[in-house]
């Protein structure tokens, strides 16, 4: 069973409050303040607000490459990994995956899970 950060049985509004914070807390670890509130205006100029990254993994992990090249992919590992961590999931890794792949699964396990 996934669970939010509070314990509780998830509800559908908190998978994404649970995505925006992670990949917002991760970028400001990493790269600082500046540039993780940089990117959330960046991702506004593309007419994504943060609280909706999950509906956009594709986006997501395509402009961290396109920003920040290699560098991006090892922050989009980090998400992934601080995202499964913070829903109490199992992380599977596997050689070549696409990142956005670990958060569409997740998603559709959180969604399933409301069922």
């Amino acid at each position: 069973m996934i669970y939010a950060d509070d314990g509780k049985a998830p509800d559908k509004s908190q998978f994404n409050e649970i995505v925006s914070t992670t990949v917002m807390e991760r970028m400001q670890a990493v790269l600082g303040r500046a540039i993780s509130e940089s990117y959330s205006r960046y991702l506004q100029t593309h007419g994504i607000a943060v609280d909706e990254i999950s509906d956009h993994p594709d986006f997501l992990f395509r402009s961290l490459r396109s920003l920040f090249g290699v560098g991006g992919d090892t922050i989009g590992k980090l998400i992934v990994r601080d995202l499964y961590r913070r829903c109490d999931v199992e992380l599977k890794e596997t050689a070549g995956r696409p990142l956005e792949d670990y958060v569409k699964e997740l998603k559709n396990r959180w969604n399933r899970e409301l069922l």
